[in-house]
């Protein structure tokens, strides 16, 4: 006796989600899902019960027929939306799981006939189509984009990926440098509500979006904000970059970073901000320390300061991203550390030995920098 072979079941279930079921939709393709439509353009991907979506970057007119008989096919790493251009009717959407091709056809809408005529008529424009929602409202996004020096070298151009929900309706949008200097942006309104985005560093000469010089990925959208991103970072990394408020009518934004003195004097470990100076006792010793900020930078400085910086600089002494452990020779006393924008510190001593005298301080007409 021959047993006829049969096929087991897929276990994976296949949806078609898009503009026009609002990307959520619980009824499978298996034997057909069928829309009712009005003419326009929408998008669509299919979406399996794994969370896989599958895309075409093509555009459907009507249906699949007109240019194969067999179906369009859906892959899981296009990440574009197929465009369906519909004349209006009642659209059915059917997948062949073996070759994950889809097929779509449609039956054009119904025209009225007047049975005075033998002319058919449309429909009265006065009566609402009760099948055809409301268009999604258009959503006012925006951000912008502080590039580090590094990132701006070589005349780069930067752009940001936007991704909705579940990574739908994934855009590139080209960044523009806005009337603040060092600052860009670019406006993403949509229907879409965008939640997470890339930013990319680009070739200036090169168009498209494909070939990234660098990329910062994944990030939580923020509508209206900032991202800086921290010097000498070039990819990926924690700390890379950080979100803030920004009001683009003000030409310098104020800074949100904070500065910490951190070394063997206090373990190198420090929360208390450099403010308007940051003052600690120090016993007769050699120390090391460093600056760091609130996003995780650390800055050096390769030299020695021998109980203050004013002996030797009016300025202080600058403290750089490559820098090294600064080592403070100290007699012993109360040293307030202060610094500026520029990253220049600025130690004051105030003697504990009544024997050192504090106008050795003053700056000498030849000042020699570190």
């Amino acid at each position: 006796t021959t047993v006829p072979e049969t096929t087991a079941p897929s276990a994976t279930k296949y949806y078609v989600q898009g503009t026009f079921n609002e990307w959520k939709n619980e009824t499978e393709i298996a034997d057909g899902y069928t829309v009712d439509l009005a003419a326009g353009t929408y998008e669509f991907k299919i979406n399996d019960s794994n969370g896989k979506w599958y895309g075409n970057d093509g555009t459907i007119e009507d249906t699949t027929t007109k240019t194969s008989e067999h179906g369009w096919e859906f892959k899981n790493d296009v990440e574009a939306n197929c465009t369906l251009k519909a004349t209006g009717g009642k659209y059915t959407f059917t997948l062949d799981e073996s070759t994950m091709k889809v097929i779509v056809t449609y039956v054009a809408a119904e025209t009225v006939t007047d049975p005075t005529s033998s002319d058919p008529t449309t429909p009265d424009p006065t009566t609402p189509d009760p099948t055809t929602p409301d268009p999604e409202p258009t959503v006012s996004q925006n951000v912008y984009f502080k590039p580090s020096n590094s990132w701006k070298a070589d005349n780069a151009r930067f752009a940001i990926k936007v991704y909705g929900w579940n990574g739908n309706g994934a855009t590139w949008f080209a960044l523009t440098e806005t009337e603040n200097e060092g600052i860009y942006t670019a406006d993403l309104s949509s229907a879409t509500t965008w939640v997470s985005c890339d930013f990319a560093r680009l070739a200036p000469e090169t168009e498209g979006y494909d070939s990234a010089w660098n990329t910062i990925a994944n990030l939580a959208f923020e509508n209206g904000k900032l991202y800086t991103l921290n010097e000498n970072v070039w990819e990926n990394q924690e700390n890379a970059g950080a979100w803030s408020d920004y009001d683009p009518s003000i030409d310098d934004p104020v800074s949100t970073t904070n500065y910490y003195v951190v070394g063997d004097f206090n373990s190198w470990t420090n929360t208390t901000a450099i403010g308007n100076g940051y003052t600690v006792d120090l016993t007769a010793g050699t120390y090391e320390f460093k600056i760091k900020d609130s996003d995780d930078n650390w800055y050096g400085n390769d030299g020695t300061i021998e109980d203050t910086t004013t002996k030797t600089s009016a300025t202080g002494w600058e403290f750089t991203s490559t820098g090294g452990n600064c080592k403070l020779k100290a007699s012993g006393g109360k040293y307030t550390f202060t610094i500026d924008d520029s990253k220049n510190v600025v130690i004051i001593f105030e003697a504990s030995n009544p024997d050192v005298n504090k106008d050795t301080q003053q700056v000498p007409e030849d000042l020699i920098e570190p």
